[in-house]
Protein backbone atom coordinates (compact mmCIF):
# COMPACT_ATOMS: atom_id res chain seq x y z
CA UNK A 1 0.00 0.00 0.00
CA UNK A 2 1.45 3.37 -1.16
CA UNK A 3 -0.36 6.74 -0.66
CA UNK A 4 0.53 9.07 -3.35
CA UNK A 5 -0.47 13.08 -3.48
CA UNK A 6 -2.11 13.75 -6.88
CA UNK A 7 -2.79 16.92 -9.37
CA UNK A 8 -5.59 17.83 -10.59
CA UNK A 9 -5.44 18.81 -14.49
CA UNK A 10 -8.09 19.68 -16.64
CA UNK A 11 -10.68 18.18 -13.87
CA UNK A 12 -9.06 14.77 -13.90
CA UNK A 13 -6.60 13.15 -11.38
CA UNK A 14 -2.86 12.53 -12.30
CA UNK A 15 -0.31 10.49 -10.74
CA UNK A 16 3.35 9.65 -11.85
CA UNK A 17 3.61 6.20 -13.16
CA UNK A 18 6.63 3.75 -13.62
CA UNK A 19 7.10 2.15 -17.20
CA UNK A 20 9.23 -0.08 -17.67
CA UNK A 21 9.98 -1.85 -21.34
CA UNK A 22 13.39 -3.89 -22.13
CA UNK A 23 15.47 -0.81 -23.00
CA UNK A 24 14.33 2.22 -20.79
CA UNK A 25 12.28 3.26 -17.68
CA UNK A 26 10.40 6.65 -17.54
CA UNK A 27 8.29 8.12 -15.35
CA UNK A 28 5.09 9.23 -16.60
CA UNK A 29 1.79 10.75 -15.90
CA UNK A 30 -1.16 9.15 -16.55
CA UNK A 31 -5.23 10.01 -15.23
CA UNK A 32 -6.83 7.73 -12.82
CA UNK A 33 -9.70 6.56 -14.82
CA UNK A 34 -12.13 4.24 -13.21
CA UNK A 35 -14.55 4.56 -16.26
CA UNK A 36 -11.95 2.95 -18.64
CA UNK A 37 -11.58 -0.98 -19.01
CA UNK A 38 -8.20 -0.63 -19.97
CA UNK A 39 -4.91 1.26 -19.53
CA UNK A 40 -4.02 3.09 -22.15
CA UNK A 41 -0.44 4.86 -23.23
CA UNK A 42 -0.55 8.17 -25.90
CA UNK A 43 1.19 7.33 -29.35
CA UNK A 44 4.12 9.72 -28.45
CA UNK A 45 4.87 7.98 -24.84
CA UNK A 46 5.30 4.67 -26.56
CA UNK A 47 7.65 5.95 -29.34
CA UNK A 48 9.55 7.48 -26.57
CA UNK A 49 10.04 4.42 -24.54
CA UNK A 50 11.03 3.01 -28.22
CA UNK A 51 7.76 1.16 -29.08
CA UNK A 52 6.16 1.78 -32.31
CA UNK A 53 2.16 1.64 -32.82
CA UNK A 54 2.67 0.18 -35.69
CA UNK A 55 4.62 -2.59 -34.51
CA UNK A 56 1.73 -3.53 -31.80
CA UNK A 57 0.18 -7.50 -31.49
CA UNK A 58 -3.00 -6.82 -33.07
CA UNK A 59 -5.70 -3.91 -32.71
CA UNK A 60 -9.05 -3.69 -30.93
CA UNK A 61 -12.30 -1.33 -30.82
CA UNK A 62 -12.53 0.97 -28.88
CA UNK A 63 -14.68 4.09 -27.95
CA UNK A 64 -12.68 6.95 -27.81
CA UNK A 65 -12.88 10.53 -26.80
CA UNK A 66 -13.24 11.26 -30.63
CA UNK A 67 -15.84 8.69 -31.24
CA UNK A 68 -14.70 4.57 -32.45
CA UNK A 69 -11.81 3.77 -33.94
CA UNK A 70 -9.38 1.14 -33.60
CA UNK A 71 -6.75 0.80 -30.88
CA UNK A 72 -3.19 -0.99 -31.21
CA UNK A 73 -2.32 -2.98 -28.17
CA UNK A 74 0.96 -3.19 -26.71
CA UNK A 75 1.96 -5.93 -23.95
CA UNK A 76 4.30 -3.59 -21.46
CA UNK A 77 6.77 -5.60 -19.56
CA UNK A 78 6.18 -3.32 -16.23
CA UNK A 79 4.19 -0.73 -15.05
CA UNK A 80 3.79 0.52 -11.39
CA UNK A 81 1.69 3.21 -9.76
CA UNK A 82 0.78 3.27 -6.37
CA UNK A 83 2.68 0.94 -4.61
CA UNK A 84 1.15 -1.86 -6.70
CA UNK A 85 3.46 -2.90 -9.96
CA UNK A 86 1.55 -5.08 -13.10
CA UNK A 87 4.25 -7.46 -15.29
CA UNK A 88 3.55 -7.83 -19.01
CA UNK A 89 0.18 -5.60 -18.82
CA UNK A 90 -1.68 -5.35 -22.24
CA UNK A 91 -1.98 -1.62 -22.96
CA UNK A 92 -4.11 0.13 -25.67
CA UNK A 93 -2.40 3.25 -27.54
CA UNK A 94 -3.97 6.09 -28.75
CA UNK A 95 -3.63 10.02 -28.75
CA UNK A 96 -4.59 11.86 -25.18
CA UNK A 97 -5.85 15.40 -25.04
CA UNK A 98 -2.91 17.87 -24.60
CA UNK A 99 -4.85 19.95 -22.15
CA UNK A 100 -4.37 17.29 -19.70
CA UNK A 101 -1.14 17.24 -19.83
CA UNK A 102 -1.12 13.30 -19.10
CA UNK A 103 0.72 10.52 -21.61
CA UNK A 104 -1.85 7.85 -20.03
CA UNK A 105 -4.27 6.45 -18.28
CA UNK A 106 -4.91 3.86 -15.87
CA UNK A 107 -7.53 1.46 -16.48
CA UNK A 108 -10.15 -1.09 -14.63
CA UNK A 109 -7.65 -3.29 -15.51
CA UNK A 110 -4.64 -1.59 -13.38
CA UNK A 111 -7.13 -1.47 -10.81
CA UNK A 112 -8.41 -5.57 -10.42
CA UNK A 113 -8.90 -6.93 -6.86
CA UNK A 114 -7.79 -3.73 -5.08
CA UNK A 115 -9.53 -1.10 -3.39
CA UNK A 116 -9.07 2.42 -4.42
CA UNK A 117 -9.41 5.45 -2.11
CA UNK A 118 -9.47 8.95 -3.25
CA UNK A 119 -9.24 11.77 -0.71
CA UNK A 120 -10.52 14.75 -2.26
CA UNK A 121 -9.64 16.80 0.97
CA UNK A 122 -5.92 15.73 1.30
CA UNK A 123 -5.21 15.08 -1.97
CA UNK A 124 -3.80 11.87 -1.88
CA UNK A 125 -4.67 9.01 -3.48
CA UNK A 126 -3.71 4.79 -2.44
CA UNK A 127 -4.08 1.17 -3.73
CA UNK A 128 -4.92 -1.41 -1.24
Amino acid sequence: MSEVEFKIEDKAIVIPVIVETEDLTRTLYFLVDTGASQTLICEHALRLMGNIPANADREVPIQGIGGPCMAPVHIIPSITALGITKQNLEVLSNPMPERTGAQGLLGLDFFEGKDLHISFRNGTIRLD
